[in-house]
């Protein structure tokens, strides 16, 4: 099992195109990839369940890996991340 938090950097939160770059990224994976955020925890290959987590800038979620292929999965789910959206690459709020 790989677990790793992360403190959302990108200004819109885990909007629609970042839920879709992480489901993406998922789906490539056999293991089971989930995001917790407060008391919520859901699966990253439904963009509906990134979405319902209402995740903003500044926020901390827990990804949660566990499967045959965990380490692939970790370096996607972490690409994915620290990849803003193709439309906004100016969009972390470091920036």
């Amino acid at each position: 099992m790989k677990i790793f938090t992360y403190t959302i950097k990108y200004r819109y939160g885990l909007d629609m195109h970042y839920a879709i770059q992480l489901t993406s990224a998922a789906w490539k994976v056999e293991s089971d990839c989930t995001v917790t955020k407060g008391d919520k925890t859901v699966s990253l290959k439904s963009s509906a369940g990134i979405l319902s987590l209402c995740a903003r800038c500044g926020d901390t979620v827990t990804f949660t890996i566990n499967g045959p292929d965990e380490d692939t999965a970790l370096a996607l789910i972490e690409e994915a991340v620290e990849t803003p959206p193709d439309y906004d690459q100016n969009a972390f709020s470091d920036q």
